[in-house]
């Protein structure tokens, strides 16, 4: 899990390093946010997301988020 909080009235990008994993799904908040390499919209806050080879960053506003990676090794 990765926890993060942006300040008010700010934005953000926040990059979770994939640590080797194959990851078929990122949650926020238990909401599903990345799926199948491809971001699903519809979480407050959550604008917008990348794949790197070494890690996935999501666009964010301000708030708080936690972020879990589910995959394989």
């Amino acid at each position: 899990d990765l926890s993060a909080t942006i300040p008010p009235n700010a934005t953000g990008i926040i990059s979770l390093p994939k640590s080797g994993m194959n990851v078929t799904t990122i949650e926020e908040s238990e909401q599903i946010v990345w799926e199948n390499g491809g971001f699903l919209k519809g979480v407050p806050g959550i604008s917008a997301a990348a794949e790197e080879d070494e890690y996935v960053a999501f666009s964010v506003g301000s708030g708080s988020y936690r972020f879990t990676l589910n995959g394989a090794r």
